[in-house]
């Protein structure tokens, strides 16, 4: 055998070396992805007396796929009335406890349809997106507020075929609206799934998009359920309250587990 031939056959066994060990490694990171990450953690929620009335805890963490991270809760109602809103901030870390997103993330949990009734335990998910959330290895909660049936009642049956207010016939949702003079928008958030949120402060750019929402008409629940192209509004008024309105898809307004077609642009 010559030189050359050696050296071609040298070659191309460290090629078949190299492929193998690339072709383990990306079964092991296929089989590695999306696979929850036990986590621990949780925080007391209380009410406007500094009462404890719930707590709530981490389960798991899953990066699932790239640029999103989905988190597994636990809701226990430890008060004496059912819940019907949760409300805190996450942060998300990696590994090496840097910050990914450098600004914790809102996050509000309706609960109107089907409040945690006391002593219940509620689980569910929230899934984020942004650069660098499959890297998450740890999360950091901070409370803010959990409201009951007396601050916040529950859920009442919509009314399909009317303009938006008509449509979700809710008192505290009709509120908002009512009360923009007296107590305006100071921020909106807008976000698609899979992309970066945008933050919008311009009080009239806000007022015209909760004015298009307000003539917006609902129409019976739809059939259709679309994943990955939710589209999220949520809106913060001079007072702190917060109101959020969302699409499953255009033209499919998400309703408290339910999606409705709109009827107009």
């Amino acid at each position: 055998m010559n030189k050359a031939l050696r050296i071609a056959l040298i070659l191309l066994g460290i090629a078949l070396i190299v492929s193998g060990v690339m072709k383990i490694a990306g079964a092991l990171a296929e089989e590695a992805e999306g696979t929850p990450i036990p986590f621990e953690t949780s925080i007391e929620l209380n009410d406007g007396a500094g009462h404890p009335v719930a707590t709530l805890e981490t389960r798991t963490i899953n990066g699932g796929t790239e640029r999103q991270v989905t988190v597994a809760y636990t809701l226990t109602n430890r008060g004496e009335r059912a819940l019907t809103q949760l409300n805190f901030n996450v942060n998300y870390f990696d590994a090496d406890g840097n910050d990914l997103r450098g600004k914790a993330i809102y996050v509000m949990i309706g609960l109107m349809s089907e409040p945690v009734q006391p002593g219940e335990a509620r689980e569910f998910e929230k899934a984020h997106y942004f650069e660098g959330a499959e890297r998450t290895a740890a999360v950091a909660l901070e409370p803010i507020d959990v409201k009951d049936e007396v601050e916040l009642p529950p859920w009442t049956e919509p009314q399909p075929g009317n303009l938006l207010l008509d449509f979700c016939n809710y008192a505290p949702f009709t509120a908002v609206f009512e009360n923009l003079d007296e107590n305006p928008p100071v921020e909106m958030i807008f976000r698609r799934d899979e992309q970066e949120e945008i933050v919008v402060t311009d009080v009239d750019e806000i007022l015209a998009q909760l004015e298009g929402f307000r003539n917006m008409r609902i129409g019976e629940e739809s059939d259709v359920r679309v994943t990955d192209s939710g589209i999220y509004y949520n809106f913060t008024l001079a007072d702190g309250t917060t109101l959020d309105i969302s699409f499953e898809a255009p033209g499919l307004f998400y309703w408290h587990g339910h999606v409705y077609e709109v009827l107009n642009d």
